[in-house]
């Protein structure tokens, strides 16, 4: 693993951060290692790429980012308007393409590009980053510390072929905490998530370790 190049990326996007953003995002790198280690070990450099790159632009305002999609020519649903909050996994993936293209890979485009929403046809590595953004360590909601700590438990009792089927089941029950936490508020639940929502479902009830 290329930990100069790491360290560098690490200097490379503090600048473009606040400080509790930059936390959370040292946090997410830390879960995906977590994750990673058990589940994807080849992987682990791509997915603390995709960790420290996925928040990249979650504080630039939203009319600059439906400003800058716009100018790399993004065409965004309608769906991806009326989700302001989830607009900065279009527009960091967008970024980390253009402005860290060294670091980058189609995959880590990809997972970036849905680290919010979820999507159907997630791939293991897609899920990783999602989830790792959800329990991160520096998280302090209740829901986010129980499902965290569901997953160190279920990833205790279970046999290392059972691990991705572990994945599948709590990034699930994240998407599930999501969805009834918006439609709770009155807030909107993009699509894409109730896709993922079906997907994971699915890969559940066939029993897939993929």
């Amino acid at each position: 693993m290329n930990t100069e190049k790491l360290d560098c990326l690490r200097q490379k996007i503090r600048c473009n951060l606040s400080a509790d953003r930059y936390e959370h995002t040292l946090g997410v790198e830390r879960a995906v290692v977590f994750i990673g280690e058990r589940i994807l070990p080849h992987k682990l450099y791509e997915l603390r790429v995709a960790a420290l790159l996925h928040d990249i632009t979650k504080e630039m305002p939203y009319a600059d980012q439906k400003h800058f999609l716009a100018t790399e020519g993004v065409q965004l649903t309608c769906d991806d308007v009326m989700s302001e909050k989830t607009l900065h996994q279009l527009s960091g993936a967008k970024m980390a393409e253009k402005s860290f293209s060294d670091y980058i890979t189609p995959e880590i485009i990809h997972a970036i590009s849905c680290h919010s929403t979820g999507c159907a046809d997630m791939s293991v590595f897609d899920e990783i980053l999602y989830l790792a953004d959800y329990v991160e360590d520096t998280r302090r909601h209740e829901s986010c510390i129980a499902l965290r700590n569901r997953l160190l438990d279920e990833l205790k009792k279970s046999s290392a072929e059972d691990y991705v089927q572990v994945l599948h089941k709590i990034c699930l029950e994240s998407i599930n905490q999501t969805i009834e936490h918006l439609i709770q508020k009155g807030g909107f639940v993009h699509s894409n998530s109730f896709a993922a929502r079906a997907f994971l479902v699915e890969k559940l009830n066939n029993g897939s370790r993929e």
